[in-house]
């Protein structure tokens, strides 16, 4: 096996932004340019046809977090704190931030979620700040009426492994995903397949016990036992992984200034019908004096 390196800080985040929807024809929100000028050239330099992706084992094996839970309700008090703690350890976050969302939140009634989420944050979106949209553009597109929907389903949240595993696997992100790499890596004359989405081991997985997804600790527990005699101990026994905001954030503002400048601050006509501007430029300046992938 030979090993290929793509430098991933030499790609604009939007390289040819044009030829790409063209290729999907329609416009994508998916952040393809990894793919479109670098995998993919690289692979059809190399004559490959088939690109093996190993993305999906977190939605397809699924880490299981909500076993915490389970433990917690069965009163399998002492199994729950070894758990806990080894979970905290291995994935980097604080026990007091898993024991409230992945422990005790599953467990409160939605009538008691539904009124401390009004009271703490009112009806207004999580996922997105509405001060930054035009106020005709929400109004024409009822984002508050989407954003009440929105606290209906964060206050009805999973009660069991199995529940937020089917939830992963049937999320329509995936497919929306899938829409935009298939015929992308076409256009390159490369088929695009994804190993863990295979239907039968999806089925299997979701069969099986909570404790084969978390255990003491591990998280995806029985694709680690299964690979540990193939894979390095180091990559088989990891806890965490590489977020690639931080990636993402350092090329927008290396790259795409000069565009960005152009369209928010020199002629904001094109988006103007859909942002508010004054508080679009605020926060640009905010970005440019501390480049963050929040803002």
């Amino acid at each position: 096996i030979h090993a290929h390196s793509i430098h991933a800080d030499r790609v604009a985040p939007y390289f040819e932004i044009r030829k790409m929807f063209e290729c999907l024809d329609q416009p994508n929100t998916c952040e393809l340019s990894m793919f479109w000028g670098g995998i993919y050239p690289a692979a059809k330099s190399k004559q490959l046809r088939v690109l093996l992706d190993g993305d999906g084992g977190d939605e397809v094996v699924s880490r299981g977090t909500l076993r915490l839970a389970e433990l917690l309700s069965s009163f399998r008090w002492v199994e729950y704190a070894r758990t806990l703690t080894a979970l905290s350890q291995n994935i980097h976050r604080s026990i007091g931030d898993l024991f409230l969302s992945q422990s005790l939140r599953p467990l409160i009634p939605p009538g008691f979620l539904r009124v401390w989420r009004l009271m703490r944050w009112g009806n207004r979106s999580l996922w997105f700040d509405r001060t930054l949209l035009n106020p005709r553009f929400v109004n024409r597109m009822r984002l508050k009426e989407k954003e009440a929907c929105q606290v209906t389903i964060e206050t009805r949240p999973f009660r069991t492994v199995k529940e937020q595993h089917l939830h992963e696997l049937s999320f329509g992100a995936n497919a929306y995903a899938f829409e935009a790499v298939y015929p992308a890596a076409a256009s390159f004359g490369i088929e695009h397949r994804y190993p863990f989405y295979d239907r039968r081991l999806a089925e299997f997985c979701l069969s099986l016990p909570s404790d084969q997804k978390l255990y003491r600790g591990w998280t995806k527990i029985v694709m680690r036992r299964a690979l540990r005699n193939f894979l390095p101990e180091k990559v088989c026994w990891r806890g965490g992984k590489t977020y690639l905001s931080d990636d993402f954030t350092y090329r927008l503002s290396r790259f795409e200034k000069e565009a960005i400048d152009r369209v928010i601050s020199q002629d904001p006509s094109r988006i103007e019908p859909y942002y508010n501007i004054e508080a679009l430029r605020r926060l640009y300046q905010l970005f440019l004096a501390k480049p963050r992938y929040e803002s």
